[in-house]
């Protein structure tokens, strides 16, 4: 039971520990320092690696709460819900916003008509805000 604890929290600091590194350190810290553009191509190469990391951690620390809930740890259900509701709101930003997300800045980069660009850019924006949230 102490390997699925290790387990448990290992997931739980590899998967929050970098959503808080990458969101107050290293994303503002790269816009900081290089170019809109250069920043923006090194956070998507980032955030493949940033969403795998959570598309395995989240399951894994889901997986060892129900395991160690069986047993008999205090909060399990409590534990287990917001561990799903994490997940659900993490797979809805990488797997439904991101490519969207992508979608448009490509579009952003291939379009020059003034009327579309200021929506391509609302929509980019808004798109971007409910990830991050």
């Amino acid at each position: 039971m102490v390997f699925v604890w290790f387990l448990h929290l290992l997931s739980l600091v590899v998967w929050l520990g970098g959503m808080a590194f990458f969101s107050f350190l290293a994303a503002p810290s790269i816009f900081l320092v290089l170019a809109p553009e250069e920043a923006g191509r090194v956070v998507a190469s980032i955030f493949t690696k940033y969403y795998w990391a959570g598309y395995v951690c989240g399951p894994v620390a889901f997986l060892t709460a129900l395991v160690a809930g069986t047993a008999g740890a205090r909060f399990t259900g409590l534990k287990l819900f917001l561990l799903a509701i994490m997940m659900i709101a993490f797979f809805y930003a990488g797997l439904w916003i991101r490519p969207r997300v992508a979608s448009l800045k490509q579009e952003l980069k291939e379009t020059t008509d003034v009327s579309i660009v200021a929506d391509l850019k609302g929509r980019f924006e808004k798109n971007h805000r409910n990830a991050v949230l």
